[in-house]
């Protein structure tokens, strides 16, 4: 499983953002998004207990995993915080009914 590999490259971080979240906001929305996006956190965070304040090996943020040179851009020109899961996972739901899902490894690779 794709998640297995998460955490070698994860860096859990203290509270990050405008305020402090923790593993039980990110899994309070994810009962309210699809299961393509629940499977994209699973991939992207679920290796560190679904942890929001994590900082990818490659820059990514947050719960999201937004990369600085991916949709991290296009994500803060809402005016969203990358590290508030409330924001975030509502936001790829939103990008990966509007055919932009390819920007996650889980749905890129198949296995989401």
């Amino acid at each position: 499983d794709a998640a297995d590999l998460l955490p070698d490259r994860l860096a859990v971080e203290p509270c990050r953002g405008r305020y402090c979240y923790d593993a039980s906001d990110v899994l309070a929305v994810l009962t309210s998004a699809g299961p393509r996006t629940r499977c994209v956190i699973r991939i992207e965070i679920g290796g560190v207990g679904y942890d929001p304040n994590v900082y990818g090996a490659a820059g990514e943020e947050g719960p999201g995993q937004l990369h600085p040179r991916g949709k991290l851009p296009a994500f803060l020109a809402t005016g969203g915080d990358p590290w508030n899961p409330y924001d975030v996972i509502p936001w790829i739901q939103g990008q990966i009914e509007a055919g932009q899902g390819f920007a996650w490894a889980g749905i890129r690779d198949g296995w989401c």
